[in-house]
C-alpha cells in the first residue's frame, strides 16, 4: 500500500500523439471492431518504435532508465526523461529521442491507415504505475499543441 500514488519525479521530454478523427470513425463501430481497426494497430505501432528508439539508446549502467509510453484510448503519451548517465544527458538529448519515437510512430501508422498528429514538450512531470497516472506541465502544454493542430 506504500506505493500507491507515489509517483517518480522525471525531468525530460513528453509527447503525446492522437489519432485524427477517433470520434468520427468510430461512432458506428462495436468494441471488437474498434479494437481491431484502432487500437491493436496503434499498439503495435508504438511497440515497433519503442522497440527500435530504446533498444540501445541508454547505458547499461542504469538498470531503469526512465523512458516509456502510456496508451490511453485513442493517445499515447511517450517520456524520455533527461540523465546525465545516459544517452539523454541534456534536454535537447531527450526532446530528439521523443521526436524520433514520434517519426517511427507516425511512418508506422501511415501503414494501418492511422492518422495521428502530436505535440512535444520538456519539462518536470510526475509518473506514478500503480495507479497509472502522469502529470505535470509539458503533458498539458503538449496536449494543448496537439489539439490545436488542424
Amino acid at each position: 500500500m506504500e506505493d500507491l500514488f507515489k509517483p517518480l519525479k522525471i525531468n525530460g521530454a513528453v509527447a503525446i500523439l492522437d489519432i485524427l478523427g477517433f470520434g468520427s470513425r468510430t461512432h458506428k463501430l462495436n468494441i471488437e471492431q474498434m479494437e481491431e481497426t484502432f487500437i491493436k494497430p496503434l499498439f503495435f505501432c508504438l511497440c515497433y518504435a519503442a522497440d527500435i528508439v530504446f533498444k540501445h539508446s541508454y547505458s547499461t549502467a542504469i538498470r531503469d532508465p526512465i523512458r516509456g509510453w502510456i496508451f490511453y484510448a485513442d493517445t499515447a503519451i511517450c517520456y524520455i526523461g533527461k540523465n546525465e548517465n545516459t544517452t539523454c544527458p541534456t534536454p535537447e538529448d531527450a526532446v530528439r529521442q521523443a521526436a524520433y519515437f514520434c517519426s517511427i510512430a507516425s511512418a508506422m501508422c501511415v501503414w494501418f491507415n492511422l492518422p495521428i498528429r502530436g505535440a512535444i514538450d520538456y519539462g518536470d512531470f510526475a509518473i506514478c504505475e500503480n495507479p497509472v497516472y502522469i502529470l505535470g506541465r509539458p503533458i498539458i502544454e503538449a496536449h494543448n499543441c496537439e489539439n490545436s493542430q488542424e
